[in-house]
């Protein structure tokens, strides 16, 4: 059994999955969830989602202004 996806947390001012940047995490996004206080989970899907995180994490900080996390 395996897992191929990222889980991303970050403090939008709309919607997670409407920032920019977000498509650069993988193309199914699942279970947007509120974390309270402005800050959103987002859990992608899929065995194609992009090995390396830094570009899509950086165009998401640029959007939100604020720290993200992703894992």
């Amino acid at each position: 059994m395996g897992y191929w996806g990222t889980v991303v947390v970050a403090r939008p001012t709309g919607l997670l999955v409407d920032q920019d940047g977000m498509s650069g995490f993988g193309h199914q996004h699942h279970w947007l969830r509120d974390l309270g206080d402005g800050w959103q989970l987002v859990e992608t899907s899929g065995w194609k989602d992009p090995p390396d995180l830094l570009g899509p994490c950086g165009a998401v900080v640029a959007s939100t202004g604020h720290p993200v996390f992703v894992a």
